[in-house]
């Protein structure tokens, strides 16, 4: 009977742990609210510095919310989905910028890598090749 105490705390304390870790995941690691994955790149496009006027930030971070809002009934996108929806945002973006202002935008991006960390998207788990 002890066992059976023991191994019920272990698998709640299992629970727990993994609840927290969701709870604590960062709008860039995927999953989230479209809108605050949107908000916070917006953010990371602002710290970058690209300059634009208050209406023009709220039409790009609407495209950046369509753009994150995954279609109802698909499960995980393919890579070619992903590419074809990527190529969507960034024809919507250059609808909005100017030429200086997208490539800005695309060097910001290109900077901080893909999920907005810096390193060229590093996360924990992967490492880059010793040089």
């Amino acid at each position: 009977m002890k066992r059976f105490h023991v191994f019920t705390v272990i698998m709640l304390l299992m629970g727990v742990t993994l609840i927290t870790a969701q709870a604590q995941k960062k709008p860039g690691q995927g999953g989230g609210d479209p809108k605050q994955r949107a908000e916070h790149t917006v953010a990371k496009l602002k710290e970058g510095g690209l300059t634009l006027s208050d209406d023009v930030w709220v039409k790009v971070q609407t495209v950046y919310e369509e753009s994150f809002t995954k279609p109802e009934g698909t499960g995980k996108p393919d890579r070619e989905q992903m590419q074809k929806q990527r190529e969507e945002t960034n024809t919507k973006l250059k609808a909005i910028l100017t030429e200086e202002q997208f490539k800005k935008l695309e060097e910001i991006e290109k900077s901080s890598g893909p999920g907005g960390h810096k390193e060229g998207g590093q996360k924990g788990g992967q490492h880059k090749k010793p040089q």
